[in-house]
């Protein structure tokens, strides 16, 4: 009798505990990244972190990266990533064409988001082998680049990639006025000074000169504010190209 009361506590506490447990339900900006990547190298072997790469973008973007499809999460960020084998430039030597795709889903029916980026190696025997060249295009694309951001501006705004990149090229511009002007006050010694650049830091330089660009094209004289804004930024090259762009104004 003492056994099957013990059984019978035991039992109802396991029943209590079960339906005691709290429902998990996705966060507003949690994403589930699923990547499909692929090479036409012979040994079919991507050498690009591309899914890394897009985990630091989103996270910093302010996104919980779901990492298992079973996880409750919100969006699915489908990627397909190509590399494409392309003209010979040598003999038995290639270069690239990159592809990539971005579609962002809800319910993994609707397209909500798209993105589509080629890049193409140069044409180059002594300089950079074309298909490290072609890898620090993508790398350097704004779209991708600041893909995080852009994902998070259409989220919140609504504004599709060619209007969400000048608003984020303004907060970008803002940040990096400050950061020179605040430098200007302290002669303090700083860790960064002291330690390599990361892939962001040393790429956004190029990644903002390139945006400049596309500002130029779809922005017109409203990007005025943003280049002005620009010529204060810590980069030569970045306030060179800045200055080029208004003087086309």
């Amino acid at each position: 009798m003492l056994c099957m009361g013990l059984g019978s506590i035991v039992g109802n506490d396991s029943f209590v505990y079960a339906h005691s447990q709290p429902v998990m339900t996705p966060s507003a900006f949690s994403v589930f990244v699923d990547i499909d990547a692929r090479t036409w190298k012979t040994r079919g072997q991507v050498f690009y972190d591309v899914k890394g790469a897009l985990f630091r973008k989103l996270t910093a973007a302010g996104f919980t990266v779901v990492r298992n499809k079973q996880e409750p999460h919100m969006y699915t960020l489908s990627v397909r990533y190509i590399e494409e084998k392309g003209a010979p430039y040598a003999v038995t030597k290639y270069r690239t064409v990159l592809r990539a795709n971005f579609s962002l889903f809800q319910d993994s029916v609707k397209v909500l988001w798209n993105l589509h980026i080629s890049e193409f190696s140069e044409n180059s025997v002594m300089g950079t082998p074309p298909y490290l060249d072609v890898l620090q295009k993508f790398d350097t694309n704004p779209y991708f680049f600041f893909i995080g951001g852009l994902l998070r501006i259409f989220l919140e705004k609504n504004l599709m990639t060619e209007q969400a990149l000048p608003v984020l090229l303004q907060r970008t511009s803002f940040h990096r006025s400050m950061s020179v002007r605040n430098s200007q006050h302290t002669d303090r010694f700083h860790e960064s000074d002291h330690s390599m650049d990361g892939p962001h830091e040393l790429y956004l330089p190029m990644a903002i000169l390139r945006s400049i660009r596309e500002l130029v094209r779809y922005e017109g004289r409203l990007a005025i504010p943003t280049l002005t804004r620009l010529l204060k930024d810590p980069h030569e090259e970045v306030r060179a190209g800045a200055s080029k762009a208004l003087s086309v104004f």
